[in-house]
């Protein structure tokens, strides 16, 4: 990838950063009421302004979110709901900034940057989220962010790329508890090495960067007696996930094949209710991603445009397989799904996407219809920003 001047990078990162900051103040104003999840969360935030972080880490499951807020509130004369926005603007800020330069670096193509950056800028459930008091883009903003050290690692081998990997995976989890399942997966999928040696070598490198900025906070936590707060939270979120999983699942295929199926077809029970989960997942992906960003995804696949560089190819895959894998398994445990739970998926269809966007451009410039192309572009704009500022904000 040709490198680009510190300055000119400084100064695209500053026009996303503010050109997102723009979208959320007109989110904000948009839709200033709060639904009963935000409330939930301001209640939490009230408390933790109020008690400190200590006891926050004693009170909550997941503290950050709240604890940000509250520390906010307090420094500042700011009201907790002006606190809350204040932080999704800056976390979907970087979420932005981080996705671009993700997609960048993965695929090895700097003039991408701008096209991704624009299909983020323009995603039309991200600007209906915007509004939303929730810590998701916390997690999302922080799991890219994990990435881009990641990838370099990936190459260097450098304990400093892992301890930052570690660092960011272990701060997305603080907003969101999937990110442990990046957190534990990652190493295994994503590097290459010709000896299987030296792979084990780097795998094993990284779980010890997971250890290495784990063991501070556990001292401290047991020094204060809390240590076993988030061990018990982890514990209960992998037991209420493998017993929606289990549990859930057995129920609803009883329900399913009593109800539903033919009785000389109920043994297929399991495998159509499967299928017919995973086909909801599927579909609700399509929704999320949107008519238009599903149409140029679609035209870039056919036309073979959206192809990533060989080298980036197995990397996105892995990363497509883990969140597949984790939004199947809620789909299965709790047999529906909501847009924070396909989102990943989507933001990782946004690289591909860029690349038949950019594709696209290309073409109409060698054909000479370039004025063609910024008509159609402009309308495709307008309509995806009206479509992301007049949905209700949903979780």
């Amino acid at each position: 990838m040709q490198p680009i001047p510190a300055g000119e990078r400084l100064l695209f990162n500053a026009s996303l950063v503010l050109a997102s900051l723009v979208l959320s103040a007109l989110a904000a104003w948009r839709y200033p009421v709060v639904g009963a999840d935000g409330i939930q969360h301001l209640m939490l935030a009230r408390e933790a302004a109020a008690s400190g972080i200590v006891a926050s880490v004693g009170s909550f499951t997941l503290p950050l979110y709240p604890v940000l807020i509250g520390t906010l509130h307090r420094a500042s004369s700011l009201s907790l709901l002006a606190c809350a926005q204040v932080l999704d603007a800056a976390l979907l800020a970087l979420l932005a900034v981080n996705i671009t330069r993700f997609a960048t670096r993965l695929c090895g193509e700097q003039a991408l940057a701008a096209w991704i950056a624009l299909l983020v800028l323009l995603f039309p459930q991200l600007n209906g989220y915007r509004s939303v008091v929730a810590p998701d883009a916390g997690f999302w903003a922080l799991l890219f962010g994990a990435l881009l050290p990641l990838l370099r690692y990936r190459t260097s081998q450098r304990w400093q790329d892992g301890l930052c990997w570690a660092a960011f995976g272990l701060g997305a989890a603080a907003f969101r508890l999937e990110a442990l399942a990046y957190l534990l997966l990652l190493p295994l999928v994503f590097l290459r090495a010709d000896a299987p040696g030296a792979r084990s070598m780097a795998t094993a490198r990284l779980y010890g960067c997971i250890g290495v900025l784990l063991l501070p906070p556990a001292l401290v936590l047991a020094r204060l007696g809390l240590l076993q707060i988030p061990l018990d939270a982890i514990a209960d979120a992998l037991h209420g996930s493998a017993r929606a999983l289990g549990d859930g699942f057995v129920a609803a295929r009883t329900t399913y094949a009593s109800t539903v199926l033919d009785p000389h077809a109920r043994g297929m029970a399991t495998l159509s209710l499967t299928a017919g989960l995973l086909t909801v997942l599927a579909l609700k992906a399509a929704e999320v991603f949107g008519i238009l960003y599903c149409m140029l995804l679609g035209w870039g696949v056919v036309r073979r445009r959206a192809a990533l560089p060989t080298a980036a190819r197995r990397t996105w895959r892995a990363l497509l397989l883990i969140a597949i894998l984790i939004a199947g398994c809620f789909v299965l445990g709790h047999r529906f799904v909501g847009v924070r739970d396909v989102m990943v998926l989507c933001l990782l269809a946004l690289v591909p996407t860029a690349q038949a966007l950019r594709s696209l451009a290309l073409a109409a410039r060698d054909a000479r219809r370039e004025r063609a192309f910024l008509f159609s572009a402009g309308v495709a704009i307008a309509l995806l920003l009206i479509d992301g500022f007049a949905r209700t904000p949903s979780a």
